[in-house]
């Protein structure tokens, strides 16, 4: 089934850089700016939605093959588990894209309309970037050496740390939802019912520093996590792997 995923998820991805070839063609060529009657600011439209789009589908399609429970034990007994930012990279980058195609129609027009366009398109970005910082995460869980491994590479930057399990408070995981209520039936004799629009299950852990001040981490997020399973999993290794170091020094 993996392997199948992998080959839906290829599909969208080749028709975006299928289009994205053709068009690139297209703009290079004589015929295209005297019959096509593309530019370059159409090219960009059309190239980020194309690629956004496949980021999206990928997204999707990974997400519709049941629960993702991300938390995998390896071959060495250790545990791993991965994050990738599937939901918010396709926004940021559709984000920087218009805002730049709307400044560059802003300065060729000289119209001020675009260039508040591109200050609002810009804005969004930031926002977003904002309050989902995260494009990876790689979290290593050592049962030999008792401690997480943690790395991400972040808007803001890269982060690693290296954290006990002794260190360890608690593991949580929270969703954030947005639901869209709307009527069902004839307007006299209808309904409102409620549905889900988006979903994100959140990982968390809190963990005690060596200024003995808590700090916490997203682990993982996703769209289908389990995120109750995969908290299970984690301290059930986190324990076994404990008490497995306890008996080795006694």
């Amino acid at each position: 089934m993996k392997y199948f995923m992998y080959f839906l998820v290829a599909i969208p991805w080749a028709i975006a850089l299928a289009v994205v070839f053709l068009l690139a063609m297209a703009c290079v060529s004589e015929e295209c700016y005297v019959y096509g009657g593309f530019d370059l600011m159409m090219f960009s439209i059309i190239g980020i939605l194309f690629i956004s789009a496949a980021l999206w589908a990928q997204f999707f399609i990974m997400s519709l093959f049941g629960d993702w429970l991300p938390f995998k034990i390896k071959n060495d007994g250790n545990a791993k588990m991965v994050h990738f930012g599937w939901s918010n990279i396709p926004v940021i980058f559709m984000g920087v894209g218009f805002s730049y195609i709307a400044y560059l129609a802003g300065r060729s027009e000289g119209d001020l309309t675009f260039q508040l366009f591109a200050l609002f398109f810009f804005a969004l970005t930031l926002f977003i970037m904002y309050q989902f910082p995260n494009i990876y995460i790689k979290n290593e869980f050592d049962g030999t050496n008792l401690q997480l491994n943690y790395f991400a590479i972040k808007f803001s930057g890269l982060v690693s740390k290296s954290i006990p399990f002794s260190s360890i408070k608690e593991i949580k995981t929270y969703k954030i939802e947005q639901k869209r209520w709307d009527r069902m039936g004839p307007r006299l004799f209808s309904r409102w019912y409620s549905y889900t629009t988006f979903l994100l299950h959140n990982v968390e852990i809190i963990y005690e520093t060596e200024e003995a001040e808590d700090k916490n981490l997203i682990l993982v997020r996703g769209r289908d996590l389990g995120g109750e399973e995969t908290v299970k999993q984690i301290e059930t290794f986190i324990a076994d792997s404990l008490a497995k170091g306890a008996q080795k020094s006694l």
